[in-house]
């Protein structure tokens, strides 16, 4: 599990060099320091994969040279990551979610109150992988989010503003109940997250007469 311990100190010492330009990130910060990140906090877990390795392999290959440091950890990790499906977890079963994020999504809770690395109540940092050519469609939860990107590009749209692009080591933070939603090109989109409080609630889609339109204009390959 050492491999474990070392990325989660990475992502923290990245999330440290980014909270001059991003007041948001102390949020997370905040989060982080109330966790023991020693060797002998780490609770023990089953390494799992069980869907789209490939594509964890791919969006791993495709970080930029930019962060070297976060490729290589997450690369000498990828053995011993615990990685889930979300198929209910984070929206309630019936929701409109769609069927290339059912089918195209996976994550890995590094910190937070089930199944993870280390334990907390109401905090969790991980990883989040979605396919290429995936509409993550709109939607809110009460629970304030950052993503730190780690592939590039990603298109994001939040409320009724113009989709952006971000690129790699990009900071977002959606506030409570803000709308959002991210697009994913031809490059699997890996990122880093966190919810820094109210961790148990559940997303809620936000329909958009768009959703069609968008998934169509995702590139073909």
């Amino acid at each position: 599990m050492q491999a474990v311990l070392i990325l989660v100190r990475e992502i923290r010492s990245m999330l440290e060099r980014s909270a001059r330009r991003n007041p948001a990130v102390q949020e997370v910060l905040n989060g982080l320091s109330a966790v023991d990140l020693t060797s002998e906090a780490v609770l023990p877990w089953q390494p799992d994969l069980p869907d789209h390795r490939e594509t964890l392999d791919l969006a791993i290959s495709a970080i930029p040279l930019s962060l070297r440091a976060i490729a290589s950890a997450v690369s000498d990790a990828n053995e011993q990551l615990q990685w889930r499906v979300d198929r209910g977890i984070y929206y309630a079963k019936d929701a409109d979610v769609g069927a290339p994020y059912l089918n195209g999504n996976m994550h890995c809770e590094l910190i937070g109150p089930g199944g993870s690395a280390f334990r907390t109540e109401d905090f969790t940092l991980g990883l989040f992988l979605l396919a290429p050519r995936v509409l993550y469609r709109d939607h809110i939860h009460i629970a304030p989010e950052l993503y730190l990107t780690l592939t590039e590009p990603s298109g994001w749209r939040f409320g009724d503003s113009p989709w952006r692009d971000f690129p790699a080591g990009s900071i977002i933070w959606n506030q409570p109940n803000e709308p959002h939603a991210t697009r994913v090109y031809s490059v699997p989109f890996l990122s880093v997250y966190s919810w820094t409080r109210d961790v148990h609630s559940k997303c809620k889609v936000v329909p958009m007469p768009d959703w069609r339109q968008v998934e169509q204009g995702l590139p073909a390959s």
